[in-house]
């Protein structure tokens, strides 16, 4: 039974042999190592086991492409998690390192061959000088030889290229000019064919080779004749791309335009071809209002990419007119249903919220009672735990791999790039749901009994200001308006009074206190914007941490309720002014009476 299981791991390890190329053959070989290395374990052969682990290693490694002659960044793992790496790159032994030198001198495959220099090409920092002198040929003679072959197959066009890419590499690493003299020309010709196979894609990569020889010592081996001939031809892919509504690597082919326009320091070739990549972005976006069905959101997103890019040439004329087309862009998107609620029913206890209530009610006084809601934690979120939360969240689900685009008012309102943008959304929106969650279900009906049951008017909520002492006599009268409209439930007149007088009276409160609050502009001084002086350390120590992020998630947070904003600029509609959004800044107005002064600083009570 082990000899059969032997037979068949040899029939495998001949197959490999001779294997044909092409754009996924070591993936391919890769597979079929797998099946070897089983085929030999449940044998016993551990004599081959351990070659064919290093085979293994080999093969299944990711090649990069790009990397020019920098050691140890051609090759990283498939998958890299915190329990490891496959493969690990770090497991190329000494021991391993000669067995692969070995097997490029004996394996008459050129995918095989190639493959093998590869590597020692990457990891021959402890070879002997004869070795390396031996792989620097080996390195460039084998790829091109497995180039040559692959001219002859169909389905090969990426490995071709990547064959290319490694000769050029190590000529340039060990300075093989004689070599690198040669391969010019059969680049420029299969260029050439290429582009009449219409196979365009390809011909990207082998003109970046060439660009690469171009800025390096034997960049002179380049003529800028060459360079022309290469520009006429990347401006027909480029139009064939265009035509073929491939409108990605029509940027990619204007990419290289550029960086060529730049060898030949041709300013106004650079400015046409970044004027085309620019307008390809407008492109893309019609393309998407002409799909079936349309998709506005796509538009918004593209012409977003093309304003960018006029913005950073100058073209300020049409950077203005597409911040205009954005914003109907996400209208349309808005009006075609393309933004989607979700919803979900979850279960609420109502006698553990009955109890919770009646704990803030059943004070002894109507001042102890709002004493009690201005410090109890329970209605400030906590932002460790937050934090612990999103990060088992982010965890648990895909989520952290899709794109986000928070918008607003027909407006993208924030650019979320990165994981520390995307903990940060997340975040922000988790503290969100719990403030909603806490104002809906908790606060809205204490306040409620309180009305009912202890008279909680306007007069009575002044009065316990009053009582405080630290309420600015300046802000309490309009703070009374604001409270007046809240009770009388004209909610529209109550958040468009409250939520700047919120900000006005902190403002104070933390001047008071000793937080710098103003800045020196222009020769005069002004305030801070709300949201710059939330963020300074000093305001953090005297608010906290959990009630600076309470008032940023309402208050100034673009990826949160973002009310203080969208208040200051007149964008927030009649709908949007509800109940349980003035239920908060009424809470925010009681929490600032946790604080007293002493010794001219602020201090939270105890």
């Amino acid at each position: 039974m082990q000899d059969n299981k032997r037979e068949k791991a040899l029939k495998i390890l001949a197959d490999i042999e001779d294997i044909e190329p092409s754009d996924t053959v070591y993936a391919k070989i890769g597979d079929k190592l797998s099946q070897v290395y089983n085929l030999l374990k449940e044998a016993g052969d551990t004599e081959r086991l351990t070659k064919c682990q290093w085979d293994r290693l080999a093969f299944d490694l990711h090649a990069q492409w790009g990397v020019l002659y920098k050691p140890n960044t051609r090759f990283v793992p498939l998958i890299e998690t915190s329990k490891g790496k496959y493969p690990d790159p770090g497991q190329i032994t000494d021991e391993a390192f000669n067995y692969y030198f070995e097997r490029a001198q004996e394996s008459k495959n050129p995918v095989l061959k190639a493959r093998y220099f590869d590597i020692l090409f990457e990891y021959w920092e402890n070879a002997s000088e004869d070795k390396r002198l031996k792989i620097a040929d080996g390195v460039v003679d084998s790829h091109l030889e497995l180039a040559k072959l692959c001219e002859t197959v169909e389905g090969a066009e990426l490995l071709l290229t990547d064959c290319y890419h490694r000769a050029v590499a190590g000529c340039l690493s060990f300075n093989l000019k004689p070599k690198l003299t040669k391969i010019i020309p059969t680049i420029e010709g299969i260029i050439d064919l290429l582009q009449k196979q219409n196979k365009e894609r390809y011909v990207l990569d082998l003109v970046e080779i060439l660009f690469l020889i171009k800025g390096s010592k034997l960049g002179n081996l380049i003529s800028n004749s060459l360079l022309d001939k290469f520009k006429k031809i990347l401006y027909i892919i480029q139009t064939s791309f265009k035509d073929k509504k491939n409108l990605h690597l029509r940027r990619e082919t204007l990419k290289i335009i550029v960086n060529l326009d730049r060898l030949r320091k041709n300013d106004t070739g650079i400015q046409n071809a970044r004027l085309e990549f620019a307008r390809s972005f407008e492109e893309e976006a019609e393309f998407h209002t002409e799909t079936k069905p349309p998709s506005f959101l796509l538009r918004a997103h593209f012409l977003e990419l093309a304003m960018r890019e006029y913005m950073n040439i100058g073209e300020e004329k049409k950077f203005k007119e597409l911040k205009a087309e954005i914003r109907k862009a996400y209208k349309k998107a808005k009006e075609s249903g393309e933004f989607k609620k979700i919803e979900a029913t979850i279960g609420v206890p109502k006698k553990k919220i009955n109890e919770i209530c009646n704990y803030f009610v059943n004070q002894s006084s109507l001042y102890d009672s709002l004493k009690l809601l201005a410090n109890h934690p329970t209605l400030v979120p906590n932002v460790a735990k937050a934090e612990k939360e999103v990060e088992k969240e982010i965890k648990g689900s895909i989520r952290h791999l899709v794109s986000t685009t928070p918008i607003a008012d027909d407006l993208k309102v924030a650019d979320i790039k990165g994981e520390k943008d995307k903990f940060r959304w997340s975040l922000n929106r988790h503290i969100l749901f719990y403030i909603n969650i806490q104002t809906t279900l908790i606060l809205k009906e204490v306040i409620d009994r309180l009305r009912a049951k202890k008279g909680l008017d306007t007069e009575s909520l002044m009065e316990y200001f009053a009582t405080w002492g630290l309420m600015d006599p300046e802000n309490l009268s309009v703070i009374e308006v604001g409270f007046e409209s809240y009770f009388n439930e004209d909610y529209v007149s109550a958040l468009h009074i409250l939520v700047p007088q919120f900000e006005s009276f902190l403002r104070r409160l933390l001047a008071r206190g000793g937080a710098d609050i103003t800045r020196f502009y222009a020769g005069g001084f002004e305030e801070k914007t709300f949201g710059s002086y939330l963020s300074q350390p000093e305001v953090k120590d005297i608010l906290g941490d959990d009630l600076t992020t309470y008032i940023s998630v309402v208050m100034t947070e673009k990826t949160g309720c973002n009310l203080r904003n969208i208040v200051a600029h007149g964008l927030l509609s009649k709908a949007s002014c509800t109940r349980e959004l003035a239920d908060t800044v009424f809470h925010l107005f009681l929490i600032l009476t946790r604080f007293t002064l002493t010794d001219s600083k602020s201090k939270k009570e105890d």
